[in-house]
């Protein structure tokens, strides 16, 4: 507990702040689980794995956005679905699709006003 920022031995933190805690580390877990995966079923080594990541805000007024992303393929594929970075981007979630393609990936998702629904996303290249 010590190693959280802010904390001291004597203190223990509340529900609220181990969630955020964890929520903060989901990116690091995702690109760490996905890579071991890979490595262990051979779909990778460590001198050829290439990783793109970054973020991404969906279009409002737009029932889809186009991300792109220099040296993806179709043969690229997500370490896990991208992570909502705002409440509006997690409320999008479970209506939101994903295609990779030449040099960009396709986000299908609702069409809204909402400004604010930005994403991260790890790609396995």
């Amino acid at each position: 507990m010590a190693n959280f920022p802010n904390w001291s031995y004597n203190y223990i933190p509340t529900p609220g702040e181990w969630v955020f805690w964890f929520a903060s580390k989901q990116d690091d877990l995702k690109l760490g689980q996905a890579t071991i995966s890979m490595l262990r079923n051979g779909l990778g080594t460590s001198s050829t794995l290439n990783v793109a990541k970054g973020t991404f805000t969906l279009t409002p007024n737009a029932a889809s956005t186009i991300v792109p992303v220099p040296l993806v393929t179709p043969t690229s594929f997500f370490a896990g679905p991208p992570t909502p970075l705002t409440q509006h981007a997690a409320n999008d979630t479970a209506s939101s699709s994903y295609i990779i393609g030449n040099g960009q990936f396709l986000v299908s998702h609702a069409n809204n006003a909402r400004l604010d629904r930005t994403f991260s996303y790890f790609i396995f290249i």
